[in-house]
Parts: C-alpha cells; structure tokens; sequence
C-alpha cells in the first residue's frame, strides 16, 4: 500500500540523513552529500515537506562550510519556498534560525543577521512566539559580538520573558546571564544586577519543577 511505501521511505531518510551527518563529521564530504541527494529523492517521492527542508538545510549548511555564500543562501531560499508553499511558515523560520546560526559560527555575521531578522518577522507574522524568542536571542547574541550593544539589550530584553513563555528556561537564563553583561559594561550596575537576581530566581524555579 502506499501508505506503507511512504512509511518506509521515510524510515530510510531518516537513517540516510543520521549517516550523512555523520559523514560531514568525520570529513567524508562526499560520501555526506551522495547520502543528502539520495534521501532528498526518496523524502520528494513520500511527500514528506518536514525532511525535504531538513535535508536542504543540511546541503546548505555544507556549502556554508565550503565558502560559497550564494550556493547556500540558493539552497535555504529553496528550503524556505518549500516550507511556505506548502503552507508550513514555522517550519520556514525555523529554517532560517537554522541558517542564520550556521553563517553566525562561521563569523559570517552580515548574513547572519539578515537570516536572523527574516526568521523573527515570519515568526511574529505568524505568532509562533518560541521562534521568535529564539531570532531575538540570536540577534542579541549577534550584536553583542559586533559592539552593537544597544540593539542586543532591546532584543535580550524582549528575548528573556518570551522565551520563559515558551517553556525555554536554558535559553532564557542564557540570554539573562548576556543581559546583565551587558548592562554592567554599560555601568547600569543596579540593572545587571536586578537581571542576575532575575535569572539566579529562573535558576531556582528550575530546581523546583
């Protein structure tokens, strides 16, 4: 039955994916990209969108490891078109937080931040509020690292309490700690420390769940 077909075939992306990771880990570039380009054919054949993007991501991540910035913006631009035209925005987002981190690592930080503000203004177009807390964290993230200071503490501060929301305590203490460091570099001592006190209360509620 087609049902079982498609099953099936989603069971094997899922192991061609889990090697191909493997292999980029391992420096098999080749042999990474043949399992990516197999397992993409077999997730278009079960229809699967959710695989198709994360085997795109994962080509453009390769290419963002190789050098060439136009490939991979090509094929994240092929894995957002795929997300919204089947009608998945979240996924769409996600995919360019995804995107946006792998360039942020890489000190790719103008592409970055460009993938980080498209990934935040779909995801608030769409009020998936976990992934826009995520792109604000990034962004904050970003531009604490680029000296663009005001910016990241209006994005911390935005980031903190949302991601609380979304049940993302790690993420959210992470983002509290970099809050407070910046608020002390900028001499609002009495700020970062009301931030610390914030996520040392976050720390203990933790330990309570």
């Amino acid at each position: 039955p087609l049902y079982v077909s498609a099953s099936n075939l989603e069971g094997t992306v899922e192991v061609q994916y889990t090697r191909a990771v493997v292999h980029f880990r391992q420096g098999k570039k080749e042999l990474a990209m043949r399992e990516i380009e197999s397992a993409l054919e077999s997730a278009r054949v079960a229809g699967n969108v959710q695989q198709q993007v994360k085997l795109l991501l994962q080509r453009a991540n390769f290419w963002v490891n190789e050098g060439n910035v136009a490939r991979a913006q090509q094929e994240a631009q092929t894995a957002v078109d795929l997300a919204r035209t089947n009608g998945v925005e979240v996924l769409a987002a996600r995919s360019l937080l995804q995107l946006g981190n792998a360039y942020f690592l890489k000190s790719r930080h103008a592409e970055a931040e460009a993938l980080f503000e498209q990934a935040r203004e779909v995801a608030s177009r769409n009020r998936a509020r976990a992934v826009e807390a995520q792109a604000l964290m990034s962004l904050g993230s970003l531009h604490h690292t680029t000296g663009a200071t005001e910016k990241a503490q209006r994005e911390l501060t935005t980031a903190v309490p949302l991601l609380r929301q979304s049940g993302y305590a790690k993420d959210a203490f992470d983002a509290g700690i970099l809050l407070s460091r910046i608020l002390r570099d900028k001499g609002e001592l009495a700020a970062a420390q009301q931030a610390i006190e914030e996520q040392a209360r976050d720390a203990e509620r933790r330990k309570d769940v």
